[in-house]
C-alpha cells in the first residue's frame, strides 16, 4: 500500500501534464469530450483541504471566503452556469479564461471579459490568476472529484 501511494505521488507531474493536453484538446474540439465523474463528497473535502474555500464562495454552502480582494464571482451559481469542461479547465488553468484580451475566441463557454474592472484585483501583475498551479498539487482523480462537486452544487442550487 505504501509503495502504491508512493507511485501516485511521484506520477503527479506526468499526470498533470496528460490533464492539460487533454483541456487543451477538449478547447480546440467543436464536440463535447467525454470526462469521467468524479466522486462529489470526495471533491469537497478536496475543496476543503486544498483551501479553495477560503478564496470561493460555493452555491449552497457556507463557506466564507477571507481573501482580499475577493474573488469576485460564487462558483457552482446557477446565474451563471458553467459546463464540466469549463470546470476542470479552470481548476488546472485559471488564467485560460480571464488573462487573455476578450477578442480571442475560446470554443467552450463565453470568456471572461478580461478588462472588467472587478478582475483586476484576482489578477497578479502579469495578467495571471493569482491562484496556485494545482497541477502540481492534485492528483488527476481529486481534480475529477473536484470538477464533479462543482457541477453537483451547481445542478443543486438551480432546483
Amino acid at each position: 500500500m505504501w509503495m502504491q501511494s508512493r507511485i501516485n505521488r511521484s506520477m503527479v507531474p506526468a499526470l498533470a501534464l496528460l490533464a492539460i493536453g487533454m483541456v487543451v484538446l477538449m478547447a480546440g474540439c467543436q464536440e463535447p469530450v467525454f470526462l469521467p465523474e468524479g466522486d462529489g463528497q470526495a471533491g469537497r473535502e478536496v475543496f476543503v483541504r486544498q483551501g479553495c474555500n477560503y478564496c470561493h464562495e460555493v452555491a449552497g454552502e457556507d463557506f466564507e471566503p477571507s481573501i482580499e480582494p475577493p474573488v469576485p464571482f460564487r462558483l457552482a451559481d446557477p446565474r451563471s452556469p458553467k459546463s464540466r469542461q469549463y470546470l476542470a479547465e479552470s481548476i488546472i488553468a485559471p488564467s485560460h479564461r480571464f488573462a487573455k484580451p476578450p477578442h480571442v475566441p475560446i470554443v467552450t463557454d463565453p470568456p471572461v471579459m478580461a478588462d472588467r474592472p472587478e478582475y483586476k484585483g484576482i489578477r497578479r501583475e502579469d495578467g495571471k490568476s493569482r491562484m496556485i498551479n494545482f497541477t502540481e498539487v492534485l492528483l488527476v482523480q481529486e481534480w475529477l472529484d473536484l470538477v464533479t462537486y462543482l457541477d453537483e452544487q451547481q445542478q443543486k442550487a438551480a432546483h
